[in-house]
């Protein structure tokens, strides 16, 4: 069972807080939602408040890549995956461009508001992340993050439901994950 999940909207943000904020929620925050979005707005609030308490605010590469990746295909499964089948395709072509700069826009402002942090995976068994992976159960990635956090002490801010049976202290607005650890 995950050591704590609490809703992002009842917390009390301190400036000794280390907050460590998955893809999910960046990209909610300065992606591609929509202003009257409600996970916008939630997560939008949430980042006013750890900037406001001063909280040390972090993300890595892994990240970052995750961002970019969601940011691109998002932009090509909503306006070209009729004119481009293939994916591939798609990055080579000039239509490719403005997403491009919009993936990277998204990541320069996360670098202005975010510490990046190394992963600590040479500290991390991979063997076990691997086995873990082959279950079934687990994203490589999420097994990352989750052990990072617990590594570096961070809380982490997801929107992400796989994250309920993880070790890391969580907050989210996620009710599926907000629901999780309740009998």
């Amino acid at each position: 069972m995950n050591s704590s999940i609490c809703d992002v909207q009842k917390h009390s943000f301190t400036a000794n807080e280390k907050v460590f904020l998955d893809a999910n929620v960046w990209l909610y925050v300065f992606g591609q939602s929509t202003p009257n979005n409600r996970k916008a707005q939630q997560y939008s609030g949430a980042l006013q408040k750890m900037l406001v308490a001063q909280c040390s605010l972090y993300t890595d590469v892994l990240v970052m890549s995750e961002v970019i990746n969601r940011y691109v295909r998002i932009h090509w499964k909503d306006d070209f995956s009729k004119v481009y089948q293939d994916f591939k395709v798609y990055r080579r072509s000039a239509d490719f461009l403005p997403a491009a700069s919009g993936a990277a826009d998204v990541v320069r402002r996360i670098l202005r508001t975010a510490k990046i942090t190394p992963d600590g995976f040479e500290r991390m068994n991979s063997l076990d992340l691997l086995r873990d992976f082959e279950s079934g159960q687990y994203d490589f990635n999420d097994q990352v993050i989750c052990r990072l956090c617990v590594c570096q002490g961070f809380t982490l801010l997801t929107d992400d439901a796989d994250f309920a049976g993880g070790p890391a202290p969580v907050l989210t607005a996620n009710f599926s994950l907000l629901n999780s650890q309740k009998p």
